[in-house]
């Protein structure tokens, strides 16, 4: 006669008992890399980045001519001030004397225009449980441990955020919570190919009138039309020069860094598309290209030798209203929030915001470090850690009297939005 035997462990009636095991290791969910933040930065925390390019400069030393960090010149009496005063010199714009005339009455004064940086406070909390079943349990996990890298990682991510808000609207978005209220409003250069130059939108110090001629812009060019073909990153070059855009030097070239939408460098890659970059290089081998991989993360070429383009995988977009002409800003943000899927829609024209940079592109003020600060409670079980400073990012601008931003006097030097159509 055979054995009595279960068939199966649910024959034991104690599945709940069973014993159970978990890998403490945890895999972390990617995120997009942020070749901006790297670039400028040439790493923070959270990212490990280290480069070296030719005639031993760094990418941060390249960084350092476009993302101008004000807080070291602000002095040991000013350290904790959150406004900064920055101060232009013009050049000398008279004749001077000629022949033997007396030069008494002919003296020209000094003239400067003004500035002002900004930083508001920033910061980010998380909650940790000290002890208990729940805290027991998360122990193979490692969660307190993992604090300081998941806020570092933050960290970087909100300074993109922050980044390419000052470059597309002048402020970034701390900027614009209580106390300092600050409206922001489309960067004050702005390109969009296929238009004249005629056609390109006019800076206006009032805000609606500025947003208003920017609509009317985009509602004179026909979307299909506003490609990034060479003849267009030429004519940028140009109107970039005429904006005394000052470009970088490097390597004894005069650079100016043009970051782009990932379906914009595809396209441009595309050899079938009349205008790309690619078909040039097919058909006209004196295109100058010259190897970039080790200059800035995302690097692809140097065309023209005027213009560093890096792909961007966390460029802007624009979403243009094609009933109302009003057009919307979307950004990713943290971890993998990202609202430019809203950019696209039935009755919607999606652009990607792309943007060249020169020197002094991007103002940085910081008013206090970062650093931690702890909430106990519930007999010390509740710990809610608070990681916070005062760091804020906006485009350094000057005028005749900081607060006028006048449409003639307005000295905006550092950086130009270039919306280019995308499709979904």
């Amino acid at each position: 006669m055979p054995i009595n035997k279960q068939d199966s462990i649910a024959d034991l009636n104690v599945t709940a008992l069973l014993r159970q095991t978990w890998r403490s290791d945890i895999e972390e969910l990617m995120v997009k890399s942020d070749v901006l933040v790297q670039g400028l930065h040439g790493g923070m925390k959270g990212i490990n980045y280290l480069g070296k390019i030719e005639n031993g400069e760094t990418p941060s030393m390249i960084a350092g001519k476009i993302l101008t960090d004000f807080t070291g010149d602000m002095g040991d009496e000013k350290e904790y001030s959150d406004r900064l005063n920055i101060t232009l010199g013009m050049p000398l714009k008279d004749p001077g004397n000629q022949g033997n005339g007396s030069p008494i009455g002919t003296e020209e004064t000094f003239d400067f225009k003004e500035g002002v940086l900004y930083s508001n406070d920033n910061g980010k909390a998380v909650s940790l449980e000290m002890y208990g079943i729940t805290q027991r349990q998360q122990i193979p996990f490692k969660i307190r441990e993992s604090v300081n890298r998941k806020i570092g990682l933050w960290k970087n991510e909100d300074t993109g955020v922050a980044m390419r808000e000052a470059i597309l609207e002048t402020y970034c978005g701390n900027l614009t919570a209580t106390p300092r209220s600050f409206t922001q409003v489309w960067s004050s250069n702005m390109f969009i190919p296929s238009l004249t130059d005629a056609q390109q939108p006019v800076y206006d110090p009032t805000p609606a009138t500025y947003v208003t001629a920017v609509e009317a812009a985009f509602a004179v060019a026909t979307a299909s039309n506003v490609k990034l073909t060479l003849d267009y990153i030429i004519q940028m070059v140009d109107i970039a020069r005429a904006k005394y855009m000052k470009p970088i030097l490097y390597n004894n070239q005069y650079l100016f860094v043009f970051y782009v939408h990932p379906k914009t460098m595809r396209w441009l890659k595309n050899s079938a598309n009349s205008g790309s970059i690619n078909e040039y290089v097919k058909s006209v081998t004196a295109l100058n290209q010259n190897p970039v991989d080790i200059v800035l993360p995302g690097a692809k070429w140097i065309v023209d030798d005027s213009v560093l383009i890096i792909e961007d995988e966390r460029c802007p977009l624009l979403g243009r209203n094609t009933g109302t002409d009003a057009v919307n800003s979307h950004y990713m943000s943290y971890g993998r929030t990202d609202d430019r899927p809203n950019a696209f829609g039935a009755s919607l024209e999606t652009y990607a915001a792309c943007y060249l940079l020169g020197e002094a592109a991007l103002g940085k003020l910081v008013a206090k470090q970062y650093l931690f600060d702890e909430e106990i409670e519930d007999y010390g079980r509740y710990k809610g850690l608070y990681y916070h400073g005062a760091e804020s990012y906006q485009q350094v601008t000057y005028d005749k009297d900081a607060g006028s931003k006048s449409a003639t006097t307005l000295v905006q030097e550092g950086s130009m939005v270039v919306p280019v159509c995308v499709s979904e």
